[in-house]
Parts: structure tokens; C-alpha cells; sequence
């Protein structure tokens, strides 16, 4: 598995990190991570409403390049 993986970062590590497209520029790869972060926060309103979302740490956890960390 870490052998595929690594072959697929060394031929377009933005597509297999996001899947947009191929070839994709640095500006379209970290601009997907907004739509990402807009879904997780979605999902945060599920948490108990005694839970305030300001107060609720997040770990972003992979081995990417932390794009979802960025918005």
C-alpha cells in the first residue's frame, strides 16, 4: 500500500489528495478545502447544543499537505 501510494503522490499528489482534476495548479487544489471545511461544519451542527462549535477542537489527521487546515 505505501508503495501505491507513494507512486501516485510522485505522478499528481493534487488530484489524488483532492480528485478535481489532473494537473491541477496549487490556487484550484487549496481552493477545493473551503467546500471541504463549509460540509465539516455542516456536520458540526449535529454535536449536542450544549457542545458551543467555538469551543469543540479539530484535528485534521493524514499524511497530505494539511490543505483543509489553511480555511
Amino acid at each position: 500500500m505505501p508503495l501505491d501510494w507513494n507512486e501516485r503522490a510522485r505522478e499528481d499528489a493534487n488530484y489524488y489528495v483532492a480528485f478535481g482534476r489532473k494537473q491541477q495548479g496549487d490556487d484550484e487544489f487549496l481552493s477545493t478545502a473551503a467546500d471541504v471545511v463549509r460540509a465539516l461544519k455542516a456536520e458540526l451542527r449535529r454535536l449536542p447544543r450544549e457542545t458551543p462549535v467555538s469551543c469543540s477542537p479539530a484535528l485534521e489527521i493524514g499524511c497530505g499537505p494539511g490543505r483543509l487546515i489553511l480555511p
